[in-house]
C-alpha cells in the first residue's frame, strides 16, 4: 500500500503552544516560521514543516465544503472533508506532490486573502459524482475554484480560493481509503473556527543521516526559540508506521494462528478416521493380498476411501 508520502529519514515531534503565551494567530505562525527556521540550520536537516496532526495518526478536525458556485439544495448537507493546519515545508519534507499549483506559504493570510489547499480526493469529492471529467480534468478546473466551509447552504461563510492541490495521503489509518483533506495555512487561525490547528503542530523532519541523532540539536534550537516549550512525541515516521501496523499484523497473525490450528486439528481428526476405517478392514486387506493383490492396489483403495470420508 503506498501511504502517499516517503516515512524514511524522518523524524517527528510535537510542540504545543500555551494559548495565554501565544494568544493570536500571528504570534503562533511567528513561532512556527522562527523555529523551523532554526531547525533547517542544522546539520544534515534537509526540509522540515509542520502539520496539525501527521499521516496515520487520526483524524485531525472535520468540517462541511462545498463549491460556491454549486452549493447543496435546501435541506442537503454538504461533503464532509478532513481539515488540517499545515506550515510551509511539510510537503517538501514528507515527500508528498504538489500536484498543481504551490503549498502555503507564510504570508497567505496576512493581508486577508483567504484560500486553501485540497487534496486530489477532496477537489474530486467537491465536484460531485455528476462530473464526469477524468482526474485531470479535476486538476485543471481545481485552481482559483471557490470553496466554501459549512454543512450547508444557510450556513456558509466567505468563500476561499484553492491554490494548491496534493496527493492524496492516508492521514486517518493505513487501512482506511485516504479521505478528503483541506489544509489551512498557518495564518488561517485569523479564523476563530481553525486557529486550534495550529496551537499544538507536529513536525516532520527529513535527513541525511540518522534521524534520531538530531534530538539534541532540535531540543538545543528550541530552547533558544522558547525555553519553557517541551518536546514531546519524538520518534521516526517508520516507528509511526509500524505502530499505525501493528493492529492489522496483530489481527493477521491470531487469524494465521486460528487457521494453523484449524488445519491441524482437521489433519488430526482426518487420519484418525481413516486409520479407524482401515483397521476395521484389516482381514480383507489380508485376503486380498493372500489371493495376489499388489501393494499399490490396496494403498490405492485405502486413500480412495480415505478421499470418500475426507
Amino acid at each position: 500500500m503506498d501511504p502517499g508520502f516517503d516515512a524514511e529519514g524522518l523524524l517527528t515531534f510535537r510542540v504545543s503552544l500555551p494559548e495565554n503565551d501565544y494568544p493570536d494567530p500571528l504570534a503562533v505562525s511567528a513561532f512556527h516560521e522562527s523555529f523551523l527556521e532554526r531547525i533547517r540550520s542544522l546539520p544534515g536537516v534537509q526540509e522540515a514543516g509542520a502539520v496539525s496532526r501527521l499521516p496515520v495518526g487520526g483524524m485531525s478536525g472535520i468540517n462541511g465544503f462545498y463549491l460556491a458556485s454549486d452549493p447543496p439544495p435546501p435541506g442537503e448537507m454538504a461533503p464532509f472533508l478532513e481539515t488540517r493546519g499545515v506550515t510551509p515545508g511539510y510537503f517538501e519534507a514528507l515527500g508528498i506532490p504538489v500536484a498543481r499549483g504551490r503549498g502555503p506559504r507564510w504570508s497567505d493570510g496576512a493581508d486577508g486573502n483567504a484560500i486553501l489547499i485540497a487534496s486530489q480526493k477532496a477537489m474530486e469529492t467537491l465536484m460531485g459524482d455528476g462530473f464526469t471529467g477524468g482526474r485531470e480534468e479535476v486538476l485543471n478546473r481545481a485552481l482559483g475554484t471557490q470553496v466554501v466551509r459549512g454543512v450547508s447552504a444557510s450556513e456558509g461563510g466567505a468563500a476561499l480560493s484553492v491554490v494548491g492541490v496534493v496527493g492524496d495521503v492516508h492521514n486517518v489509518s493505513l487501512v482506511e481509503e485516504p479521505m478528503g483533506t483541506i489544509y489551512y495555512t498557518a495564518l488561517q487561525g485569523e479564523d476563530e473556527n481553525q486557529s486550534w490547528l495550529v496551537q499544538t503542530m507536529d513536525y516532520a523532519v527529513r535527513t541525511s543521516g540518522d534521524p534520531l541523532s538530531l534530538v539534541a540539536g532540535l531540543r538545543s534550537v528550541l530552547r533558544e526559540a522558547d525555553p519553557r516549550l517541551p518536546l514531546s512525541r519524538i520518534r521516526t515516521m517508520e516507528e509511526r508506521m509500524v505502530r499505525a501496523r501493528a493492529r492489522t499484523v496483530f489481527t493477521l497473525t491470531m487469524l494465521g494462528i486460528a487457521s494453523l490450528m484449524g488445519l491441524i486439528l482437521g489433519a488430526v481428526g482426518l487420519y484418525g478416521v481413516i486409520s479407524h476405517v482401515t483397521a476395521r478392514r484389516t482381514r480383507e486387506i489380508g485376503l486380498r493380498m493372500a489371493l495376489g493383490a499388489e501393494g499399490g492396489s490396496v494403498r490405492g483403495m485405502v486413500l480412495r476411501r480415505g478421499m470418500a470420508v475426507s
